[in-house]
């Protein structure tokens, strides 16, 4: 009762792997075919990159960071527990706002984004006093999961439905280039500071 090939489903791209390749080229052409298209795309994968790399970057190093400022209570694991925590409120915020009518989606990834690096600033340039250093790192993570909340609504809303899967897939690659280039990055600062 096995269905033959030509019956099965999807079985044309499976037998010819280049109906496969043209199919995903065309799809990933539509999101650069137009300029507002474009538009989209290229701000949405930057977006992608600079959240991916501040966060994911940081998240990987936090616990050397935090003992190079001062904080070895209970052990370096305690810090990462902190840490993702503080993501928590962030969540709980941004689940609140996000449908807001005064607040939306745009304005909660702006305010978000701007939030983050004002922290990440503090975190980076305050050399002394553990304290603010971690309540600095943890409102950064509290502030960039509350944009990477409003950055995933806006971003699955922002194609037309035959093409939101492709674009998600490469906005997703984008961000993965940045949380690897921001590995090698703070390799390097953290053996500096």
């Amino acid at each position: 009762l096995n269905p033959s090939p030509s019956t099965h489903r999807g079985s044309h791209f499976e037998s010819n792997g280049t109906s496969t390749k043209n199919q995903y080229f065309h799809s990933l052409s539509k999101l650069y075919n137009n300029a507002t298209t474009m538009k989209k795309t290229i701000i949405l994968q930057v977006c992608w990159f600079c959240l991916s790399f501040g966060s994911y970057g940081l998240s990987v190093w936090i616990p050397q960071l935090f003992e190079k400022v001062g904080y070895k209570k209970n052990s370096k694991y305690m810090t990462a527990f902190i840490f993702a925590g503080s993501a928590i409120p962030g969540n709980i915020v941004s689940a609140w706002l996000i449908e807001s009518p005064r607040i939306g989606r745009r304005r909660l990834m702006a305010g978000s984004m701007v939030s983050a690096s004002i922290a990440a600033l503090i975190f980076a340039f305050h050399g002394h006093g553990w304290l603010l250093t971690v309540g600095a790192a943890c409102l950064f993570s509290a502030f960039s999961n509350s944009g990477w909340n409003a950055l995933d609504c806006l971003s699955t809303e922002s194609f037309p439905t035959a093409s939101r899967t492709t674009a998600m897939g490469l906005l997703s690659a984008s961000g993965r280039l940045g949380s690897i280039a921001a590995q090698f990055v703070k390799s390097a600062l953290l053996e500096r500071w």
